[in-house]
């Protein structure tokens, strides 16, 4: 879940050639991406770590989009037992 008072941050150091950097604040993606903007984010969350698996990031894209499909999300509380 996006914390409301979160703040994203980096560095960017031209090397070689002038940078030109663009920067989208959090009301703005809000009202482009509107009300899916959390899936929005945890699908690509998704995405990347399948990409860094050894052994996911060989599953076909109809594969990936069927674990897509059938992914949910769900916050737990510490001491929880999940498995």
């Amino acid at each position: 879940m996006i914390s409301e008072n979160s703040k994203r941050a980096l560095t960017i150091k031209a090397y070689d050639d002038e940078v030109v950097c663009l920067s989208l604040g959090k009301e703005n993606l809000v009202n482009i991406l509107g009300d899916n903007i959390q899936k929005i984010i945890t699908k690509n969350n998704l995405r990347w770590a399948i990409e860094k698996s050894k052994h996911l990031s060989k599953l076909t894209p109809m594969q990936l989009e069927k674990i897509f499909e059938f992914f949910h999300e769900k916050n737990y509380k510490a001491n929880d037992v999940i498995f």
